[in-house]
C-alpha cells in the first residue's frame, strides 16, 4: 500500500510541476528548499495543497532534472597542442586584425600603466613566467587559418627595461611619448608569442612605472582580473602556489 501510495505521489508530482511549468511559474532547489516564484494569484487551492503533499517528490524531480543538464567535462592532454577554431567573437577579432578590409588592420588589446615604488625586475620576470607557464591560453596563437592552437613550449619571458635615469625629464618624457605610442596602439602578429608586453621604466631611484598591453584575442575582461590578481600573488609572495588548472581553454 505505501509503495502506491508513493507511486501516486510521483505521479502527481510529475503532472503538477509540467502544470506549473506551462503556467510560467519557476520551481527550484536552493539549500534542500523548494522556492516557488510566480505572479499573486496563479496557484489555486488545489495547486498549493498538492505543491504541500508532493514536496519532496517534486524537489527529487526537479534536483534530476538539473543533474540531467550536467555537463561533465574530461580534460586530458590528448590533443592540448592541436589546432582548434576560434569562438565566433574570436573569429570577429581576428579578421579585424586583418588588413583585407578598408577598416581593418584593427587589433583589439588592453593597455595601462602603473606607477609604483621601486619594482623588482626579477622578481616581477619570475612571476611572470609562472603565470605563463599556469595558463595555456598565454601562450596561444592563431595560424594563418584562423585555427588557434596552445604552444608546447614557449621560451622564458623577459621584461623589457628602460632606464631614464641620468636623462633630462624632457627627454624622458619624450622617450615615454614613444613607448605609449607604440605600446597603446599596438598591432601584433596573432600567429607569432607572446600576445602580450611588458615595460619597466626606471623614472627615478623612487619610482618606477610599469607599461604592459594585452591582446584580447585570447584573454576577455574578466580573465584579465584574474591574471592581474594572480600576477600580483605571484610577485608578492614567491611561496604562492595555487591548484593546477585542469581546463586550458
Amino acid at each position: 500500500m505505501n509503495q502506491i501510495i508513493a507511486q501516486d505521489k510521483k505521479e502527481v508530482a510529475h503532472r503538477l510541476l509540467d502544470e506549473l511549468v506551462k503556467q510560467g511559474v519557476s520551481l527550484n532547489v536552493d539549500q534542500g528548499k523548494l522556492r516557488v516564484l510566480t505572479r499573486q494569484g496563479a496557484l489555486n487551492a488545489r495547486n498549493l495543497a498538492q505543491l504541500k503533499s508532493c514536496k519532496e517528490e517534486i524537489i527529487a524531480l526537479l534536483n534530476a532534472q538539473k543533474d540531467s543538464r550536467t555537463i561533465v567535462l574530461n580534460p586530458g592532454n590528448r590533443g592540448r597542442n592541436e589546432p582548434f577554431p576560434l569562438t565566433d567573437i574570436q573569429r570577429a577579432y581576428w579578421v579585424g586584425h586583418q588588413d583585407a578590409f578598408d577598416l581593418g588592420s584593427v587589433s583589439i588589446h588592453f593597455y595601462a600603466e602603473v606607477q609604483s615604488e621601486p619594482i623588482d625586475i626579477h622578481r616581477l620576470n619570475v612571476a611572470i613566467n609562472k603565470l605563463i607557464a599556469r595558463h595555456d591560453m598565454l601562450h596561444a596563437v592563431v595560424d594563418g587559418e584562423g585555427n588557434q592552437r596552445i604552444l608546447s613550449d614557449v621560451p622564458q619571458y623577459a621584461v623589457e627595461l628602460v632606464n631614464c635615469l641620468g636623462m633630462s625629464n624632457a627627454e624622458c618624457q619624450d622617450l615615454l611619448h614613444q613607448l605609449r605610442e607604440k605600446k597603446s596602439h599596438s598591432h601584433r602578429d596573432s600567429a607569432i608569442w607572446p600576445g602580450f608586453s611588458f615595460t619597466l621604466v626606471k623614472l627615478s631611484e623612487h619610482q618606477d612605472l610599469l607599461l604592459f598591453s594585452v591582446d584580447l584575442l585570447h584573454v576577455d575582461g574578466g580573465s584579465l582580473l584574474i591574471l592581474f590578481d594572480e600576477l600580483y600573488q605571484f610577485y608578492s609572495d614567491e611561496t604562492f602556489s595555487p591548484e593546477p588548472l585542469v581546463i586550458s581553454y
